[in-house]
């Protein structure tokens, strides 16, 4: 009866240690040392994302990461586009940028009477 009482008590342990070491990195810093910009392809999962942002080095994993939206997100989808992410972003902060849709926009100027190969070139470039 003993060991079960040890058992029991060393199992709750582990248990509230996961579910600490689970919900810290939702709000704790990011691995990210310096800010980044990341494009997220249009028509990808939180699955995809996720792969894509650790591969960059935004966040630690990418399974934890999925987990963690599931629990604590708001439930919305995420959106395309290329975005901005600062040092130590946080997995909720990631979170919301990425469903919050506000990608980096670029200023292409295009002369008039450009022809349309130049054209072509121009946004290439941007």
């Amino acid at each position: 009866m003993r060991r079960l009482g040890c058992f029991a008590l060393v199992a709750g342990l582990l248990l509230i240690a996961g579910a600490f070491w689970f919900g810290y990195g939702w709000k704790g810093a990011g691995p990210l040392a310096k800010p980044a910009n990341v494009e997220i392809a249009e028509g990808s999962s939180l699955a995809a994302a996720a792969r894509t942002l650790e591969a960059a080095g935004v966040i630690g994993s990418a399974h934890r990461f999925r987990w963690q939206a599931r629990v604590f997100g708001s439930g919305a989808a995420i959106k395309a586009g290329e975005y901005a992410f600062p040092a130590h972003a946080s997995a909720s902060q990631v979170l919301a940028i990425l469903q919050g849709g506000k990608a980096l926009q670029r200023l292409v100027v295009i002369p008039e009477g450009l022809p349309s190969v130049m054209v072509r070139d121009a946004l290439l470039k941007a």
